[in-house]
């Protein structure tokens, strides 16, 4: 079990109190996004007040990772002009200081407590898998050099806004695919935390049809549920090597190089699609708005998508989900 006093960084001791922590989201984006009173539901099933996430960072350290915790969202409260100065490898290093962040309050919760559907955090692979996102967040204090590959997979998409501050903010977390989607104004980020670039190598030019549309968020929502099944469905067929040529320096640099076992090389990069199984996930991310499993049955059984139309073009809507027309 994880403990609450040791520097998610270093593992040293931290003090009690706010000086050994950082909150997982800024105080401004807090009041921005009229989240004080708001809960953010863990994938073990707890809640949380946003204000209350905290993540244990030795004082020594935490100048630094302001960098990241405070100034991606700075920029990105900027809104969409904002992204042209973020750079992506510090985009991605704030996506998973959030996974870090959120895994970290699943493991200080005592594993008797935990519900089954959490015995994923136990599982080697799975632990190996974090390990690789921990260490691509510390790429932030230190050089991390990945070879012959991308860590992970990040996407861009604008977003509606709205008047009421709190529509305008929404952070979902798959943990057991290790895929994050952060909704602020009108900017929203997704990413597959570790999994080797594999969803933009194959899907990026799915993905590129948005550009330049702004979608509702029950858009946004199907897409993360195709991009957290899709992970969920990816083999586990990548090892990776790490070398540390100048280990006795303290800003020395970690090599990260994947590999593919000759015997593994044959297997697809991912499992079979199953539309019964990606229906009762897309039906996980669309029932907060009140859809039902009837209401994602098209006339021929088929699972309906609110991304296309019929005819294979995207389906563009307003901020209160009324179609756009070319009349219009």
């Amino acid at each position: 079990m994880a403990t609450a006093n040791c520097c998610i960084f270093s593992g040293l001791p931290v003090p009690d109190g706010p000086t050994g922590r950082l909150p997982l989201l800024p105080a401004f984006w807090i009041e921005q996004y009229g989240l004080t009173d708001s809960k953010l539901q863990l994938s073990g099933g707890d809640s949380l007040l946003y204000a209350d996430i905290l993540i244990p960072v030795h004082p020594d350290l935490q100048e630094r990772i302001k960098s990241i915790q405070n100034g991606i969202p700075d920029l990105l409260t900027a809104g969409w002009d904002g992204l042209n100065w973020i750079q992506a490898e510090r985009l991605y290093q704030w996506m998973c200081w959030l996974g870090i962040g959120l895994l970290y309050q699943e493991f200080v919760r005592p594993v008797e407590s935990r519900p089954a559907s959490m015995n994923f955090l136990r599982d080697p692979g799975m632990v190996h898998r974090f390990s690789l996102i921990h260490l691509s967040l510390c790429s932030a204090l230190r050089k991390v050099t990945y070879e012959n590959f991308d860590p992970g997979s990040l996407f861009i998409f604008q977003s509606h806004t709205y008047a009421k501050p709190r529509l305008n903010f929404n952070l979902k977390v798959s943990l057991n695919t290790l895929c994050l989607s952060v909704r602020a104004g009108e900017v929203t980020v997704m990413a597959c935390l570790q999994d080797n670039g594999s969803q933009i190598a194959f899907f990026e030019s799915y993905f590129r049809r948005f550009d330049g549309i702004t979608l509702h968020p029950i858009q946004l929502d199907e897409l993360f549920a195709r991009l957290s099944y899709k992970a969920y469905l990816m083999n586990p067929r990548f090892h990776y090597g790490l070398a540390w040529p100048e280990e006795d320096e303290k800003e020395g640099t970690t090599y990260i190089r994947l590999e593919i076992p000759e015997e593994d090389r044959e297997r697809g990069a991912f499992r079979p699609w199953n539309e019964q199984v990606y229906e009762s996930v897309l039906l996980a991310q669309l029932s907060p708005y009140g859809m039902t499993q009837a209401d994602l049955q098209g006339p021929n059984q088929e699972i309906v998508t609110f991304l296309e139309e019929s005819n294979g073009r995207v389906y563009e809507v307003d901020a209160h989900f009324n179609p756009i027309t070319d009349a219009q």
